[in-house]
């Protein structure tokens, strides 16, 4: 017995030449990485990576930024928090194992079942924009709090 879904296409494992398939029908050519688990594409200035793990598809942007760690300002972690407070799409980190700090956003595609392909371009192309997107709200709500915060001078 064949599982397939509601358009009559059948679901299959989901592998990186069906990752870069999709990904070059959006076209954007995926970069491979030293792992066999994960590829990297520049969306837009933006260094996304894809990393496949038995059962779920990560989608994840890092964006370096100015801020150096070791000064502490808190403005981009409680930006972070203000999103994940806001939505479930996307979670929003800080990386500050570097000397400046990183916005990392991700989006999880539990891929376990097997998708079809109509199933995969539409979830890629969600998850993609997602992390996008959520990079966007974090550096959106970092100028909203320093814009609060006492002393700030509006531009």
């Amino acid at each position: 017995m064949s599982i397939k879904n509601s358009a009559k296409q059948p679901l299959s494992a989901v592998d990186f030449p069906r990752i870069t398939e999709t990904m070059a029908s959006f076209g954007v050519e995926l970069i491979p990485g030293e792992n066999e688990t994960v590829t990297t594409a520049n969306l837009n200035g933006t260094m996304v990576t894809f990393a496949l793990l038995s059962s779920v598809l990560i989608i994840r942007a890092d964006v370096p930024t100015e801020e150096i760690t070791e000064q502490g300002d808190p403005t981009l972690h409680l930006a972070c928090n203000q999103v994940n407070s806001r939505t479930f799409a996307a979670k929003a980190a800080i990386v500050d194992r570097s000397e400046k700090l990183i916005v990392r956003t991700e989006h999880d595609v539990l891929v376990a079942a097997g998708m079809s392909d109509d199933q995969l371009h539409s979830n890629i192309q969600e998850a993609v924009d997602t992390v996008l997107a959520a990079q966007t709200a974090v550096q959106q709500a970092a100028q909203e709090i320093r814009a609060a915060a006492p002393g700030a001078t509006e531009a």
